[in-house]
């Protein structure tokens, strides 16, 4: 289970997803009589896929399945900046795609930002960069495209991390010394 700024989202032993939370931001489905805000639902948009990480953090949320593909939903914030990823509309799920050919291996979601790890061992960063915690030194205060970091480190990525509060984030390298 993980948790941001306005919602909930419950990962199954069988890969399906389930989110809950404050319907003013997107939970990845539609809110219904049904199937209310305040009650795990199912997001059905990942229904059939078999999901084997979620992530979160500001008003935004991802799932990253078995396959490699990164889906992603939520708000990035009230200053109206979008990212060109997530859908217009409440409920709908954004498929991330980074080009031909391109496995995703790790995602990290902090406040307002993404980060990526592919299977080539690169990171992609996108989101509110004011405190650059997008990780690519730049003017801008945000980046609605990905962006992929320069590979100033010795070693390999193995891991990237950021919390659901949070305004940085971690990237774990292993050296071969």
């Amino acid at each position: 289970m993980v948790a941001n700024e306005s919602s909930f989202a419950l990962l199954t032993t069988e890969g399906e997803v389930y989110t809950w939370g404050d319907p003013r931001y997107s939970l990845g489905r539609d809110i219904t009589e049904e199937e209310p805000a305040t009650e795990p639902s199912i997001v059905p948009a990942l229904e059939g896929l078999c999901i084997a990480k979620i992530s979160s953090g500001g008003w935004l949320a991802g799932a990253l399945s078995e396959d490699r593909d990164l889906y992603i939903w939520g708000h990035t914030g009230n200053d109206g900046a979008v990212l060109e990823f997530i859908p217009d509309s409440p409920g709908d799920v954004g498929l991330v795609d980074l080009g031909e050919s391109v496995d995703i291996l790790d995602i990290a979601i902090g406040s307002g930002h993404v980060c990526v790890l592919t299977e080539g061992g690169d990171v992609y960063t996108a989101g509110r960069n004011e405190n650059g915690q997008t990780g690519i030194p730049s003017e801008a205060s945000y980046q609605s495209k990905w962006l992929k970091w320069e590979r100033d480190w010795q070693g390999d990525v193995k891991s990237i991390f950021s919390g659901p509060f949070s305004w940085n984030t971690l990237v774990l390298v292993e050296r071969n010394i």
